[in-house]
């Protein structure tokens, strides 16, 4: 068996992971949270737009037979087809919590990196090389008055990343 279709198969197989599942292969009246916004940048942005956010609640309430879903989400339905769907990750709404993103925190407020989101390969190596590891504490200085680009401290030094950059990392928020 080779390395990929090793690493490949527990989500091949439906096992979900920190990043949860797809919303496709989601039961009919379970609580749900969106967990991951999938696809490019446009087609996140538009699915903010008709409702769809991380953190957001929502159950699904019809799986239709072409893959697609109808999920409630607040006081609305939206339909959603099997592509779309399938990239929306979503867990459990009594699981554990999501890992916080950088922007979630405030000025003063320290995390734990808990790991890279996927993301470039490029981009995520230089995230590391400045010293942004699994299991490294790092603060909130400041944000820029839109919350772009974060003043962070790292072991010791200012670092400062925009949101599209900071979107890579996982955090646990380190309380006291």
């Amino acid at each position: 068996m080779s390395l990929t279709t090793r690493l490949l198969a527990p989500f091949r197989s439906g096992a979900t992971s920190d990043r949860g599942f797809a919303l496709a292969r989601a039961e009919p009246g379970r609580a749900l949270v969106v967990v991951q916004l999938g696809g490019g940048a446009a087609d996140a942005r538009r699915l903010r737009d008709i409702g769809l956010a991380e953190g957001r609640g929502l159950s699904v309430v019809q799986q239709r037979d072409e893959g697609g879903v109808l999920v409630a989400a607040g006081d609305g339905r939206l339909a959603l087809d099997a592509a779309t769907a399938a990239r929306v990750r979503v867990r459990a709404a009594d699981a554990a919590p999501a890992a916080k993103r950088l922007w979630d925190l405030q000025p003063g407020q320290r995390a734990l990196v808990r790991g890279l989101r996927e993301g470039a390969p490029a981009y995520r190596a230089k995230l590391l090389a400045m010293g942004l590891l699994p299991g490294t504490v790092v603060e909130v200085v400041r944000m820029a008055p839109l919350g772009d680009p974060v003043e962070l401290r790292v072991r010791g030094y200012q670092l400062s990343l925009r949101r599209a950059e900071a979107e890579v990392l996982e955090l646990d928020e380190v309380t006291a």
